[in-house]
């Protein structure tokens, strides 16, 4: 677990909590991403055991019940918030929720061009078409980037903090009942690791910065393949920018950490409540001893900072 960059103490209100918890030393994630380790999390079982029911690494089995089908069984009212997309019908995550609140925040994504996008390359069956339409997409993405990236980038930057709270308004009522499960998927500490304006400023972030490393934020495919694939080196100077921002991701989540505790306290709720936090991989930040890799996913090797996790 992090402890402390530049002076600053990166865990707070974790460290805190940790004077009452059991913090398990030798945590190892099941995967080194997202859906099979949510598998794992959810039902217990290994991601091996799931694709011999399933035959899909991207779906969980509709053989297998999850925690929250079992707790809503038990009579719990099953809650979740997530920022995590991963998180939905078609892998099966979502299922035995009760609610489910979904903030989604995609970097650079536009939505509406996805969705012509889409259109066109499921419908429309001219090949020529569709390479003048690749070409033309590419062609404006590139040119909205090279000149409107620092309004794309602060413009993503929401608050975590307002739309969990959003999340308890809305469902106060459920959330009084008992027993009650309640999942939150925080994606703060996912690339391209964002937090608030403050905490950027609070660890000297500049503009300097996010030129730095904008390309990865702009382009995150194009260069997680040359990163991965290609092993193109990125450079100790951007590396030492992605830990920066890494860190300041890792303050954030702290800071969403105390926002759910201090709801749950003012609901009455935390006394007899389990926490329970955990992650569903690490994350390689293209230093030496993240052998230069950057970010997450199947192209990795299985190294300790990407499934050596937090419990």
């Amino acid at each position: 677990m992090l402890k402390s960059y530049d002076g600053i103490e990166l865990t707070p209100n974790i460290k805190e909590l940790l004077k009452h918890s059991i913090y398990f030393e030798n945590c190892i994630a099941n995967s080194t991403w997202t859906v099979p380790s949510h598998i794992s999390m959810f039902t217990g079982l290994y991601e091996s055991q799931n694709e011999f029911l399933s035959k899909d690494t991207r779906k969980i089995s509709p053989k297998i019940p999850v925690l929250s089908e079992i707790l809503g069984e038990l009579g719990y009212t099953t809650l979740c918030y997530t920022e995590n997309p991963w998180i939905n019908k078609k892998t099966g995550l979502s299922r035995g929720f009760d609610i489910i609140f979904e903030r989604i925040n995609s970097i650079i994504r536009d939505k509406y061009l996805n969705y012509l996008h889409s259109i066109i390359t499921n419908k429309i069956k001219n090949r020529i078409f569709k390479t003048l339409w690749g070409v033309l997409k590419r062609s404006y993405e590139y040119f909205k980037h090279k000149f409107t990236w620092k309004r794309i980038i602060f413009q993503q930057n929401k608050n975590s903090l307002i739309e969990i709270e959003k999340f308890y308004q809305k469902n106060l009522e459920k959330i009084s009942k008992k027993p009650m499960f309640l999942f939150f998927n925080i994606m703060a500490t996912h690339s391209p690791y964002f937090s608030t304006k403050n905490i950027l400023e609070k660890f000297g972030i500049s503009i300097e910065d996010f030129r730095a490393i904008k390309d990865l934020i702009l382009y995150p495919i194009e260069n997680f393949l040359k990163i991965n694939l290609d092993l193109k080196n990125l450079g100790s100077q951007k590396s030492n920018v992605l830990k920066k921002f890494y860190n300041t991701s890792v303050f954030y989540s702290d800071f969403i950490v105390r926002k759910i505790l201090s709801r749950l306290r003012i609901l009455g709720l935390l006394e007899n409540s389990f926490i329970i936090i955990t992650s569903d991989h690490g994350e390689l930040l293209c230093d030496k001893s993240d052998h230069y890799y950057w970010t997450h996913g199947v192209f990795h090797s299985v190294y300790d900072s990407l499934i050596k996790i937090p419990l």
